[in-house]
């Protein structure tokens, strides 16, 4: 099966997630067909640089001359994305010359945080930015590979430059201090998010919803908060619904969880956990609070070895996959190659339906008429001409089977796939979901797809 347009959804799923600055080198293999020739893959995420720049090869002048993974790198996007007069922020095109310095990709700060929401101030003493929005506030030094962002100093590896009256900073400037999503496509452009696709505190009206192995976990909203930096999750939940056995060791102090050969242990406000024989780095230090232990949603996979991720519906999948089955890219794979689909809509998710989620050789296909249902709409086969009706309030939307057209109220939208009847029912794209219903998606590597239009 060709992946790397599926691979798409899940990059922008992962998205949401955010990316320690300049962190270690990916572990797992990167795609290298995503940056060949033909820049498959659109969505390249906010951790672009971790699996893309980072594994460049450059000659002696810093100019890209091919991959570590062996794949050709298509010079052409390269000049491309130097030759961008404007960006896309938030769905709105931006004037503004992109650069490509060496190794990285710049922008100019101004345009982005601006185009964001932010406001900036010179400080003409310390050759500083810095920029404001609400309660978040980061800065720039011109010249210095030094970035702040709440109380930290990021270094990103490319120092704040001055080109043409403009400060330029990288790319992952955005994604690892702005906390924006960044995609760029075959042509080189580039598009920045940052809407409300950021995790927020669960007060502050995030519909949380836990997923563990294709189950859901039911627990409130509340149960899952922020801290500055890290989505916190109750895990003596998640670890039963794992298989683990969980105790409280008095004398340590320690939530122990074992199943099997497998132990492992967690203290609040320890910084490292206990698996087996080995200690772990947690993201953040465990924490109790209303009497549950959370740790941060990052450091499952370590201490775990799970599968996870975030959509921008507010879904949180978990999920242990399948041992000794390479997975490289956690791509998700055919349903019928093993993978446990999950349908969440409005944070409810849809139960049995899930299983008849299939993938074609490029999309993910999903049964529109139920998860239709599940947003409010009636849906209405029209027998004149076989197109299936979606009617909720004056919002009126036509599929039908063949047609990759859908009609959305007075126009058309142009679908990545037609339609498909599949034992009765209608199936769709999921990355035409956004443009037909105007709904948030997106898919993590357990399979989760989070589907929801709720302001």
């Amino acid at each position: 099966m060709k992946k790397t347009t599926i691979a798409t959804t899940v990059a922008l799923a992962l998205g949401l997630m955010g990316a320690q600055a300049y962190a270690a080198p990916a572990t797992q293999p990167v795609d290298t067909k995503a940056v060949a020739t033909n820049m498959e893959v659109k969505d390249l995420g906010t951790n672009f640089y971790d699996k893309y720049v980072k594994q460049f090869v450059y000659n002696e002048k810093g100019d890209i001359v091919g991959t570590t993974r062996g794949a050709s790198l298509d010079k052409k996007w390269v000049h491309n994305v130097s030759s961008q007069t404007s960006v896309t922020i938030n769905g709105k095109k931006v004037s503004s010359q992109v650069k490509v310095d060496g190794n990285h990709i710049l922008v100019p700060i101004r345009t982005v945080t601006e185009g964001l929401g932010y406001k900036l101030d010179w400080n003409n003493k310390d050759k500083s930015i810095t920029a404001v929005k609400g309660d978040k506030k980061v800065t720039a030094v011109l010249n210095k590979d030094e970035y702040g962002q709440a109380k930290d100093v990021l270094h990103l590896g490319k120092a704040a430059l001055l080109k043409d009256k403009q400060i330029y900073v990288p790319l992952q400037f955005v994604t690892d201090v702005l906390h924006a999503g960044v995609t760029m496509d075959a042509n080189g452009h580039i598009d920045i998010l940052q809407i409300n696709q950021t995790p927020q505190d669960s007060f502050g009206g995030m519909h949380w919803v836990l997923v563990v192995n294709g189950e859901g976990l039911g627990v409130d909203k509340k149960d899952i908060y922020t801290t500055e930096h890290n989505v916190m999750v109750p895990v003596e939940e998640i670890g039963k619904a794992l298989g683990y056995k969980i105790e409280k060791n008095e004398k340590t102090g320690a939530y122990e969880f074992t199943r099997a050969a497998k132990w492992i242990a967690l203290k609040e406000g320890d910084k490292k956990a206990s698996v087996g024989k080995m200690l772990v780095e947690l993201k953040e230090a465990a924490a109790v609070k209303n009497g549950k232990l959370y740790m941060p949603v990052d450091s499952l996979g370590d201490v775990f070895g799970v599968k996870f991720g975030i959509d921008p519906t507010g879904v949180i999948g978990i999920g242990e996959g399948t041992e000794g089955k390479e997975d490289p890219n956690q791509t998700p794979q055919d349903s019928f190659g093993g993978m446990h689909w999950v349908l969440v809509v409005n944070g409810e998710g849809l139960g049995e339906i899930s299983k008849e989620v299939f993938t074609t050789e490029h999309n993910v296909m999903v049964p529109i008429e139920e998860i239709g249902k599940a947003l409010g709409y009636k849906v209405e086969k029209n027998e004149k001409t076989g197109a299936y009706e979606f009617m909720r309030g004056a919002r009126w939307i036509a599929l039908k089977e063949g047609d990759k057209k859908a009609s959305v109220a007075k126009m058309f939208v142009e679908l990545k796939e037609a339609p498909v009847v599949k034992n009765g029912k209608l199936f769709m794209p999921l990355d035409s979901m956004q443009d037909v219903f105007g709904a948030k998606f997106g898919v993590d590597p357990t399979g989760v797809v989070g589907i929801s239009d709720q302001k």
